[in-house]
C-alpha cells in the first residue's frame, strides 16, 4: 500500500514507484509509473436509460470546475441471445461552476447489426476529466435496458 501525500498540488503526470527486493540471494529492482489524479467529479445516483431512443443519461457530481467527459460501449442482444457489443459513445462538456451536471451518451445515430435488439447493456463507462487529463471513474457494466 502507497500512501500519496495530500499536498501534491495541482501538478498533473505520472508518480513513479520503485522498489528493491532481495531474497534467496536474488536481487530484484522494479518500477511502475502510475497516474494520481483527484476525483474532481464523480457519477451521481443511478444512470437512466431510455431503450427507444437508444440514449443513457448520466449525472454526475461536479467538485471542481471543467470540461469531463463520459464514454460507454453498447452491447445488444443478438439472434442467439447473446450480448454482444456493437458501437461506442462519447460525450462531453464544460461544467463553469461545482455542483449536479449531466452527459448523455446518445447510441440512436448507430444502426444495429441485422437481428440485433434490445435487452441492451452498457459497459466499459469511463468518467474522464479532460481538463487535467485524468480518469476518475470506470464502470464494468453500468445499466441494462
Amino acid at each position: 500500500q502507497v500512501t500519496v501525500p495530500q499536498d501534491i498540488g495541482t501538478a498533473q503526470g505520472l508518480w513513479e514507484l520503485q522498489a528493491f527486493v532481495s531474497a534467496d540471494g536474488v536481487q530484484r529492482d522494479a518500477k511502475v509509473a502510475f497516474a494520481v489524479a483527484q476525483p474532481t467529479a464523480r457519477f451521481q445516483g443511478q444512470v437512466e436509460a431510455d431503450a427507444s431512443r437508444r440514449e443513457v443519461r448520466l449525472p454526475l457530481q461536479i467538485g471542481a470546475p471543467g470540461r469531463y467527459e463520459a464514454r460507454g460501449t453498447l452491447y445488444a442482444t443478438g439472434p442467439d441471445g447473446t450480448l454482444r457489443p456493437v458501437a461506442q459513445a462519447h460525450s462531453a462538456a464544460w461544467f463553469a461552476t461545482a455542483g449536479a451536471g449531466e452527459l448523455r451518451l446518445p447510441f440512436a445515430s448507430v444502426a444495429l447489426p441485422s437481428g440485433y435488439a434490445a435487452p441492451f447493456e452498457v459497459r466499459d463507462l469511463q468518467l474522464q476529466d479532460q481538463s487535467r487529463m485524468a480518469p476518475i471513474e470506470s464502470r464494468a457494466v453500468a445499466v441494462r435496458f
